[in-house]
């Protein structure tokens, strides 16, 4: 009896399983037959759509945008990729980009999952729902208002070019006892560097946690979410997966321990400002620190977990942001002879022998300007946003179903042959 109910069981499961595949391969053939009509490459497989050739590419060195960019050079600026059952359909027309993020930017909101990814590791927090990760428009609008003060022209040169200043002197020192003319020196991580500690004067002013002895720590723990968010990003499987199946794994343990430093210290940022904000009876602060808090102001529901969502979500942009802005553009400039010693000239005759930098002695300084401006064209700091369309929409005679990812490419916009003349 019990070797027939056995038998049972396991008939009942083997069906069961042929029945799951068998669904989902009709659900896989409805999809590729309703994006059908868009152009884009050749699957190269059907269960897993695309991905095989995006990882090829990555094998040979390459990564996704260049796989975007060659197939907008062969299909055009629109065009649909399935990574196993997501369809993506990629943009780099300027005048569809448009359209899309001002004119439907209501059916466009951001996609969930994609921003999850962004913001947890391993079910662990990191930005959690801060700025750029939260995806509850009615909770992120009152807090974006609030937040848009900090970014001011006039708030940003009255309150943080000293900042700037003083952290570019911190900089420059560390620079002159490694130039010796034999040193080799690893210039992204000293960009790092600066602009984590510029980040940190402007976000957290006085009460800065950071200290000589867990500067490298702190940093580098920061350094190690980003590397979370690149690994979460670039597997298919869904948030909730990576959390069941990689959570024991060396890897995501370190991950996980980053995180919660990270977090610990926002934290302590957040804690020691508010208590000395008990003891002065809130004594007024330019920094961004002061303009999170002010967000509880008018919302008393704002948690302290969602002011450490801020706090790090204002250190991850800023500080790789920049550094990675200053390292590529650095690159270009050294890597033409002409392009230097133009911007040196412009540095030597708006600058010269000055020891603090005004916001009038940047505005003159056009050419270095272009030359930052070329390198975020060449180099930009994201890809560009993740939406999921919500209706079905027609725009340019492109057809796009509801359901699907919709992705602004503007690495591929700016080195598209169509648009730049030479744009390598």
């Amino acid at each position: 009896m019990n070797v027939v109910l056995f038998g049972f069981f396991a008939l009942a499961i083997v069906v069961f399983l042929c029945l799951a595949v068998l669904g989902f391969a009709v659900y896989l053939f409805c999809e590729h037959r309703r994006f059908g009509h868009l152009p884009g490459p050749q699957r190269s497989n059907f269960w897993l759509g695309n991905a095989k050739d995006i990882a090829t590419y990555r094998k040979a060195g390459r990564t996704f945008y260049d796989y975007f960019l060659a197939q907008t050079i062969e299909h055009g600026n629109v065009f649909v990729v399935f990574i196993c059952h997501k369809a993506i359909i990629f943009v780099s027309e300027p005048s569809i980009i448009c359209k899309l993020l001002l004119r439907h930017h209501l059916l466009l909101p951001k996609d969930p999952k994609v921003y999850r990814k962004l913001g947890f590791v391993c079910g662990q927090p990191i930005a959690g729902h801060g700025l750029v990760t939260n995806t509850d428009e009615a909770a992120w609008k009152p807090r974006r208002r609030c937040l848009n003060h900090a970014f001011h022209r006039g708030n940003v040169s009255r309150n943080f070019l000293k900042v700037f200043n003083d952290c570019a002197q911190v900089f420059l020192n560390r620079l002159q006892g490694k130039a010796d003319g034999q040193m080799k020196v690893f210039m992204l991580e000293e960009f790092a560097r600066a602009s984590f500690l510029a980040s940190d004067q402007a976000i957290c002013g006085k009460d800065s946690r950071l200290t000589q002895e867990n500067f490298d720590g702190i940093l580098h723990a920061f350094e190690k979410c980003l590397e979370a968010v690149q690994a979460n990003l670039t597997t298919v499987l869904p948030h909730s997966l990576t959390r069941l199946f990689t959570r024991k794994t060396s890897r995501q343990r370190e991950f996980i321990k980053a995180a919660k430093t990270v977090r610990g210290f926002a934290r302590e940022v957040i804690e020691t400002r508010e208590r000395k904000l008990r003891e002065t009876h809130g004594e007024a602060r330019s920094d961004i620190l002061a303009y999170i808090l002010d967000i509880a102001k008018n919302d008393p529901n704002f948690t302290m977990e969602e002011k450490i969502d801020e706090v790090v979500t204002f250190f991850v942009a800023a500080h790789e942001t920049t550094a990675g802005c200053l390292a590529f553009t650095l690159f270009e400039i050294l890597s033409n002879e002409k392009i230097y010693q133009r911007v040196m000239q412009e540095i030597d005759i708006v600058i010269g022998s000055k020891t603090f930098i005004s916001d009038k002695d940047l505005n003159k300084l056009h050419f270095l300007d272009n030359c930052i401006k070329e390198s975020l064209r060449l180099y930009p700091v994201v890809g560009g946003p993740d939406r999921i369309l919500m209706k079905d929409l027609v725009i340019q005679d492109y057809y796009l179903p509801s359901g699907c990812s919709v992705f602004v490419e503007k690495y591929v916009a700016h080195r598209n042959p169509k648009y730049w003349k030479n744009p390598q």
